[in-house]
This record gives C-alpha cells, sequence and structure tokens, in this order.
C-alpha cells in the first residue's frame, strides 16, 4: 500500500500543460504505537495558495502558524483543557478522541469532538463546509510510518486524512474551516512531542505538501488545454469530486468525475484566473 500525498501544482507558471507530482511514503499493517496527540507541545505551520484578486493572474501564499502546550487551564467534565493558539480555542483529549472548546470558530464554551480516531470505515467525521458540503464519511484505514512510528490513518471521501497523534494532514481546524474564498492547501508542516505515561519520550515531525486527492492515486494528475475555455483532468476515478472558483472566491462550477478523464468547460466563466480545486489540491487556470 501507499499513502497518497500528492504535490501541489505549481501554481506560478501560466502554461497551457499542467502537472501534479506523487510524493508516495511506506505503510506498514502493523498497530499504532504511540499516544493520539502531543501532550507535551506542538507546531502546525500550514501554509495555503491564494489567488489574488487585486493583481491578477499572481497567486500568493498564506501561512497560518498554529501552537499548542499541554498546560492545563481549565478542568470541566472531567477533561483537562489546555490552549490551543494564537487564541484559537482549548483543546482536551479523551481516549482516541480530541475535543476543541470555544475560540473564534465555535464561540463562547461550545465544545465538539473534533477528531475521532476510533471511527471505522463508512463513519462520518464531520460535515465539510470548506469544500465539498457535505458527510466527509471515512472511506479507507491503514497505518503509515512516521518519525518511525506506525500510526493509524483515516482517508475521508472529501479527500483529507487523519493521522492518529497529528490530526488532518491539511490544517488542525480541517473540520470546521468554513469556505476559503481563493485558497486552497498546500503544504503542512508539523512537529510534536509525547510523554507516554511510563514510557520514553518522542518527537513526531511531518512535512507533506498537499495535492490532488487520493481519488486520483496512483497515477500522476495531468491538466491539458482543449480550447480557450475547456480542459481535460487526466488519471482521475469516478466518484471523486471538484470545483473551480474564480479570483474572488465566487464557484463558477462543480462536479464529479469520471474514470480515466474528466472534461471541464469554463464556457460562461469570464477571463482571467481561475482555481480548480481537486479534493486538497489546486491547479491554476487561466481563461483567455
Amino acid at each position: 500500500m501507499v499513502i497518497g500525498y500528492l504535490g501541489s501544482a505549481n501554481l506560478t507558471a501560466m502554461r497551457a500543460h499542467f502537472v501534479v507530482i506523487c510524493i508516495f511514503l511506506g505503510t506498514l499493517g502493523l498497530a499504532q504505537d504511540h499516544m493520539t496527540f502531543p501532550n507535551v507541545d506542538a507546531t502546525f505551520r500550514v501554509t495555503s495558495l491564494c489567488a489574488d484578486p487585486l493583481n491578477i493572474p499572481e497567486v500568493y501564499e498564506q501561512v497560518v502558524e498554529y501552537t499548542y502546550a499541554f498546560e492545563p487551564v481549565l478542568l470541566v467534565d472531567s477533561l483537562s483543557w489546555s490552549a490551543f493558539g494564537p487564541d484559537m480555542g482549548l483543546l482536551a483529549m479523551n481516549g482516541d478522541r480530541i475535543y476543541l472548546r470555544g475560540g473564534p470558530m465555535l464561540g463562547g464554551d461550545s465544545t465538539i469532538v473534533l477528531y475521532d480516531f476510533s471511527l471505522e470505515v463508512g463513519d462520518t467525521a464531520y460535515f465539510d463546509q470548506y469544500l465539498t458540503f457535505d458527510h466527509a464519511v471515512v472511506t479507507m484505514i491503514d497505518q503509515v510510518l512516521v518519525s518511525g512510528h506506525e500510526c493509524r490513518r483515516l482517508t475521508l471521501s472529501n479527500g483529507d486524512q487523519w493521522i492518529q497523534g497529528i490530526g488532518s494532514v491539511q490544517d488542525p481546524l480541517r473540520p470546521i474551516q468554513p469556505t476559503p474564498l481563493g485558497c486552497g492547501y498546500d503544504h503542512l508542516e508539523f512537529c510534536g512531542n509525547y510523554l507516554p505515561e511510563g514510557g520514553v519520550p518522542y518527537t513526531l515531525c511531518l512535512d507533506v505538501h498537499v495535492g490532488i486527492a487520493p481519488t486520483l492515486e496512483p497515477s500522476p494528475a495531468e491538466v491539458t488545454r482543449i480550447g480557450s475555455r475547456s480542459f481535460i483532468l487526466h488519471g482521475t476515478k469516478a466518484g471523486g469530486v471538484y470545483h473551480v472558483v474564480d479570483a474572488t472566491g465566487r464557484q463558477v462550477v462543480a462536479g464529479t468525475f469520471t474514470n480515466g478523464s474528466t472534461s471541464i468547460h469554463l464556457h460562461n466563466a469570464a477571463a482571467g484566473v481561475h482555481l480548480l480545486h481537486c479534493g486538497s489540491g489546486i491547479v491554476k487556470l487561466v481563461l483567455e
């Protein structure tokens, strides 16, 4: 088996021919040997690529860095809550679950299950407000090797992937992220420290470029232009989803993949830069 972290498209090249590079990491059919989430500290650095509506066809990077340290500031419902910064609320762990309390996305003392790593294939992980506007369902569970540790991985129907001990490979708050308005996840850099009870301290680090969703693996995906307003996305598998937004983030077309290749027509879209979102990756399309 392979883990399909597929490289981001080169969004600065204004070409009629785009190639998305695939990066594969080995997987192991072994049991997980570490914790659900860092219980010492962790840093998540998330880079997104965004269309600049004031400077078409430029694309810029948007970087957000989250920090976490296990320093309980609140004890509620038998859970010890620690700050998730900057000012994103409080996190708590209980078994296979990670809880989020308060913060700008929830408000007040609202509490949700952010991650549940006990889910099985067919279970719903969350409702995706970011991309598909549908339920994200677990489609596959396997093991991946991260920093020498076997970690349980859940692959979801919207292209998201959860790695136990880390969370989403796109953004730690991916389950509750709103519509991105012209941005797409590109790169996650993570390092976390763990201290098992009665065990040996260890560190996990992950550096991945998020790309075309696992519905496209294992073949590299290739986009070719077949007209001023039409494109073909090669290497697709039936059931995957895509949508295209203009430079302001407005959706202009959406659809599902067919097996082998998928035609995308943008006859009614305005000229300029558009972003094709395929799972968790994006490709820049320049309309004449």
